[in-house]
């Protein structure tokens, strides 16, 4: 008998345009998709074709939200850490594989979310700048966006405890296999994915 599917602890925000600016992935983040990264070590992943990266500021919520018009002090309110995050998505459907946490901060107020920068890598090579004002001018202002009532449809309910991802922070970064790509987040560190283009089993007698 098979066990059951693991819910949901959290959603990655992702950005459809100007006419519907913030949405939850079709993949929420669940059990299976989440790693926790340790550091000075990368998040290893075997892929046969690129896949698309992007940073992510990750709000972990200590209190419900949605259902009624959200601020972004109600968010900020609702946080108890922020941590950094790697977005990881199939390069060709678009679907979400898995989100790649760092080290984070148990006191949100103390940094400026909104100015809070990051330095992405690829290869040694940087190809990306940005700051928490990319994500609708304030991280905890897409996560409101996401849970209120707007264009007719109703919020997100988001639970307590779960981990919300705002962003992405930048423009997807293609890595293809046997690339790796680095997240350097000030206040938070790093945190990065290195992909390989073959997996190796181990032959047993």
């Amino acid at each position: 008998m098979s066990s059951p599917a693991a819910g949901p602890i959290g959603r990655v925000i992702s950005f459809a345009g100007i006419d519907e600016p913030v949405r939850a992935t079709a993949a929420n983040v669940t059990s299976g998709e989440l790693r926790a990264h340790h550091v000075g070590l990368s998040e290893a992943m075997v892929t046969t074709v690129p896949v698309r990266v992007a940073p992510m500021l990750v709000l972990r919520l200590a209190a419900d939200l949605g259902g009624h018009d959200v601020s972004t002090v109600d968010v900020m309110q609702a946080t108890t850490s922020v941590v950094a995050g790697l977005g990881v998505w199939d390069g060709g459907s678009a679907a979400l594989l898995r989100l790649v946490l760092g080290r984070g901060i148990s006191r949100p107020d103390d940094v400026d979310l909104q100015l809070l920068g990051v330095l992405v890598d690829k290869g040694g090579q940087q190809v990306a700048t940005s700051c928490g004002r990319a994500t609708l001018g304030h991280p905890a202002a897409a996560v409101a966006a996401l849970a209120s009532p707007w264009g007719g449809r109703l919020g997100e309910a988001l639970a307590a405890g779960w981990l919300v991802a705002a962003g992405p922070m930048t423009p997807y970064i293609i890595v293809a296999p046997g690339e790796y790509g680095v997240a350097a987040f000030a206040y938070l560190g790093s945190v990065s994915l290195a992909t390989m283009a073959a997996s190796y089993d181990v032959v047993r007698d």
